[in-house]
């Protein structure tokens, strides 16, 4: 949780390796349902290999861990 919150509010977020290496899960299998929302409602965006919160995803990142950690 907390590596979420920190890399989340970074405008690079993080990169899927960073995290499969820090946790050895993958992040788009262990939280597939809620990222798919969250990337439809336009609140997250995954690109070149980094998952990031948009300008909008930003603004409500509170919003986006909330719904994460479901």
């Amino acid at each position: 949780e907390y590596f979420l919150m920190l890399k989340l509010r970074k405008a690079d977020g993080f990169s899927l390796e960073e995290y499969k290496e820090e946790f050895n899960k993958d992040f788009l299998i262990e939280y597939k349902d809620n990222i798919e929302k969250l990337v439809s409602y336009s609140l997250l965006e995954i690109k070149n290999d980094r998952i990031f919160a948009t300008d909008e995803g930003i603004i409500l990142l509170d919003r986006i861990l909330l719904e994460l950690f479901k």
